[in-house]
Order: C-alpha cells, then sequence, then structure tokens
C-alpha cells in the first residue's frame, strides 16, 4: 500500500506521537498460562495500481502454513496438509494528502474447517519526526464466519519507519505493533471473557530494486489471547473461571509486491504496512 511523503511535516505537534506510543505500549494483562507454538510460514504476493493523486487499488493473495507436522490442514504442493489458510483481498485506499489517507477492503478465506468474510475500514495518518517516519492507523473490522458467530474488532496500529538509498536501490526497514480489540457488535458472545483478541509485534525489511518491484522478508510475533475452559467440581458443583492463556506464534514470511502506475511512469511513493488478518 502506498503514501507519498509527508510534505507537512512539522504541522503534526509532538504530542500526538507520544499519545500513541503510550497507547501502544501499553501491553495487555498477563496471563497465567502461556504457549508457545510451532511457527508459521507466510508467503504473499499483492499487486497495485496507483492513481495520479496516489489513491491506489490492490489485489492480495495469501498463504498460511504452519511448521507442525501434526496439524490436518488443506492440500499444497508444499508442506502438504500442513496449509492452515489461503485468503484473497482487495482493496483501495484513497489519499487525501501527503499525510491522510482512508480506505477499506473485503477478503474472502478458506479454512480447513470454515469460510471466512472480512470487512473493513481504516484511517491513516502520517509524518516524519527527526527523520523518522511515523505511520498510525486505525482500523474497524467485521469478521463473519461460515461456522460460528460474528465478529467485531477495532485495530489500531503504529509503526516506525527509516529508509535507505543506494543509487537507484532503496532499502526501507519498519517495525509496527497492533491491537487488535474485541467491539460490541454482537449481544451476545462467547469470546467476550477477554476483550483483546490479539497482538502483533512485526520487523520486516523491504528491498525495492525499482519503482515497480519490492521483496519484503518479515518477522511476527503474534500473541492470541484466550481462556481455558471452566472447571466444574462435582462435588460441590463449584464453578472455577478458567484461567487466562496467551498463545505465541513465531511467524516467518515474504511479500512480493508489483505496482502499475497510472500513465506508465514511476512517481515518488513510499510503500506503507499491509492489511492482515
Amino acid at each position: 500500500m502506498i503514501l507519498v511523503r509527508d510534505s507537512l511535516k512539522g504541522k503534526v505537534k509532538p504530542f500526538t506521537f507520544l499519545i500513541f506510543l503510550v497507547f501502544f505500549c501499553h501491553w495487555p494483562s498477563k496471563a497465567q498460562e502461556k504457549q508457545h507454538l510451532a511457527p508459521e510460514l507466510w508467503p504473499e504476493v499483492q499487486a497495485e495500481y496507483v492513481f495520479k493523486n496516489t489513491s491506489f487499488l490492490y489485489f492480495r493473495h495469501q498463504y498460511r502454513f504452519t511448521t507442525n507436522p501434526d496439524y490436518k490442514g488443506l492440500n499444497a504442493f508444499v508442506l502438504d496438509n500442513q496449509l492452515k489458510r489461503i485468503q484473497f483481498r482487495l482493496g483501495y485506499e484513497q489519499v487525501f494528502n501527503a499525510a491522510w489517507g482512508l480506505g477499506g477492503s473485503q477478503m474472502f478465506s478458506f479454512e480447513p474447517s470454515r469460510k471466512l468474510y472480512f470487512t473493513d475500514v481504516y484511517l491513516r495518518h502520517s509524518n516524519f519526526v527527526a527523520g523518522l517516519q511515523i505511520i498510525k492507523r486505525v482500523m474497524v473490522d467485521y469478521l463473519q464466519y461460515s461456522n460460528t458467530a460474528s465478529v467485531g474488532r477495532l485495530r489500531p496500529r503504529l509503526d516506525l519507519d527509516k529508509s535507505f538509498k543506494m543509487n537507484t536501490f532503496t532499502i526501507r526497514l519498519r517495525a509496527g505493533y497492533e491491537l487488535f480489540v474485541y467491539t460490541n457488535f454482537e449481544s451476545s458472545k462467547p469470546y467476550s471473557v477477554r476483550g483483546i483478541d490479539r497482538t502483533r509485534l512485526r520487523t520486516e525489511v523491504i528491498l525495492q530494486p525499482n519503482p515497480h518491484v519490492s521483496f519484503t522478508p518479515f518477522f511476527t510475533r503474534q500473541t492470541d489471547y484466550n481462556r481455558l475452559p471452566n472447571k466444574l467440581d462435582d462435588q460441590t458443583q463449584f464453578v472455577t473461571v478458567g484461567e487466562k492463556l496467551n498463545s505465541i506464534t513465531p511467524i516467518w514470511g515474504v511479500e512480493v509486491r508489483y505496482v502499475f502506475f497510472q500513465g506508465n511512469k514511476p512517481f515518488p511513493r513510499v510503500i506503507v504496512p499491509v492489511q492482515q488478518d
């Protein structure tokens, strides 16, 4: 996804960045139990069409594999039966100026036992502080499952970005943190015992040999916030509330992106964080 350089640098007050930083550093409460899951592999491709005003339309395709050999997943050419999800996303972002953008997307996913439909709308802001690009995004998404209740989430995200130029080759280092918080889209929710769905801490290196093509290897530490089932004492009929459980998954991946420009002539732009669910 693309956003032009913030020419309004200096107009955004420093306290704006501090507010976001304090918010994202407020980590969810610690769990009573933790489990470390098998690493996952996420290869993905994205194609974009960028208009003259830098607004853009994009299509994204992703696979999610687990390295757990006992997992019974979808058939695949590699890591057969270890494929957890196949997903397709179509989206658009309207860029208003150098700092602000408004977008949305629709996604469809296959998993071994269900299908998922995602709809999201988000607002993005970008500015520079001491040569470091600060990208803030607030998203609301709505998940529809084929086998369970629907879910609404609020997803604030903060990314810190620094680019380096080597002749015509651009290298961009980026670190981001995203928080997934449940909303009240449904009155009765089996997941209401914990208000936070998950968090993601992601680091990536964007390698851009030319304006059309980029390769992005990345690593994500994903934490899902669950609760163990309640325990019932058969003699006293006393119910003990299930303990909190944090499930931690390391994710390795690579993104390949190709960009088409209106008029077939590239113009300056910055690759901004992708949308992932």
